[in-house]
């Protein structure tokens, strides 16, 4: 298991909590994803997006839409919790929307912004991230960059 599935499944855990919980996280800023979740590699945009799908896949998602003309890949919503609303059961599920652009002198910037659903509602713009932390997005995302270097 990769360092990023292992945090993911950690994740899973603290970000999507049963019940009252689930509402107690906080929201996610865009200046929160630019400052953390978005990364700089010195490769060509190709290899870098080969890096980044397959980091995904090894994880378990599944690529649901891909254009690396347009560098965009966006997966499948992965089940990462089963809990209860009240007495009916739901299920927690996380995806990811990447960009990857190119920038100056051969950088290339990859931006990853998580979704969360309750079922089919999604949840993302609500306070139900855990930001810091062993298991919070931040670490994700230095783990999933960190894989992606890897790669490359």
């Amino acid at each position: 298991m990769s360092r990023f599935a292992t945090a993911l499944l950690l994740a899973s855990t603290s970000l999507l909590t049963i019940g009252c919980a689930l509402f107690m996280g906080s929201a996610m800023h865009p200046e929160e994803i630019q400052q953390f979740g978005t990364h700089v590699v010195h490769a060509p945009k190709e290899k870098v997006f080969k890096a980044v799908t397959g980091t995904l896949q090894s994880i378990g998602f599944n690529i649901a839409v891909e254009s690396q003309e347009k560098g965009i890949i966006k997966t499948d919503r992965k089940l990462i919790r089963a809990g209860y609303n009240g007495d009916e059961g739901v299920g927690y599920y996380r995806r990811y929307d990447i960009r990857i652009s190119e920038l100056d002198s051969g950088k290339v910037q990859i931006i990853a912004t998580p979704r969360v659903y309750a079922g089919d509602r999604d949840l993302s713009e609500g306070n139900v991230w855990v930001l810091d932390g062993p298991e919070g997005e931040r670490q994700l995302w230095k783990t999933l960059f960190k894989d992606v270097d890897d790669l490359l």
